[in-house]
């Protein structure tokens, strides 16, 4: 059975999109995120909130990424109530750097840090698939100063509280599905803000993307 409204304090963001074949297969995108909001005064709605992220963060997002990329949409679903239903925004935007795209099993990694110590007091975000532009030959192992600016940039919006047309206020958090009961209702969500967003200098690594083989 739903909760009501007035109940709702955490909601969950998929961001999801396609990256196209580069001789080989096409790959997913996902991007997983968590909001607060600091009054059950307004009731919330999934389109509001949707709208207010893909204006505040998508941008942001697709300045990192590279061509081969194209966005299908942000889902939104309110997890404090379990047999809640995500709903769909299209949001079909590319990647805005062009030129050769680096391997899908390369990314580029933030640390979302919290108040509090231990794994389950801070996330991340891996984003691909970035560009060769985004290295330097010599230290190719970390992004150039380019990279990291429109990172940067990314870190910056990531890390902000997302007022929507409701005037509900929501700010970004990690949640620890550890400690949360999200199975069934009540739930139990355990979630803290997020109080810093680093960016590593550092080229990441995802194997589990890669692209199938070719013979």
């Amino acid at each position: 059975m739903a909760i009501p409204l007035t109940s709702i304090l955490q909601a969950e963001i998929q961001v999801s999109g396609l990256v196209t074949a580069g001789g080989s297969s096409t790959r997913k995108a996902l991007s997983v995120w968590h909001y607060r909001r600091t009054s059950t005064a307004v009731t919330p709605t999934k389109a509001a909130l949707a709208a207010k992220f893909i204006s505040d963060v998508i941008p942001s997002l697709r300045a990192c990424l590279n061509a081969r990329y194209t966005g299908v949409g942000v889902s939104v679903r309110w997890i404090n109530d379990a047999v809640d239903q995500a709903v769909l925004t299209a949001s079909t935007g590319v990647g805005l750097v062009s030129g050769d795209s680096m391997p899908t099993t390369e990314a580029a990694f933030l640390l979302f840090q919290t108040g509090l110590r231990g794994k389950s007091y801070r996330g991340s975000k891996h984003i691909f698939p970035m560009s060769e532009s985004a290295t330097t030959s010599g230290t190719e192992d970390i992004w150039n100063a380019g990279a990291l600016t429109y990172l940067g940039t990314f870190a910056t919006a990531a890390l902000a509280t997302l007022t929507d047309a409701t005037n509900n206020a929501w700010i970004p958090c990690v949640l620890s599905r550890k400690l949360s009961q999200l199975r069934f209702n009540p739930t139990t969500v355990i979630t803290n803000d997020v109080t810093a967003v680093a960016v590593n200098k550092r080229v990441g690594t995802m194997r589990h993307r890669k692209v199938l083989s070719v013979y």
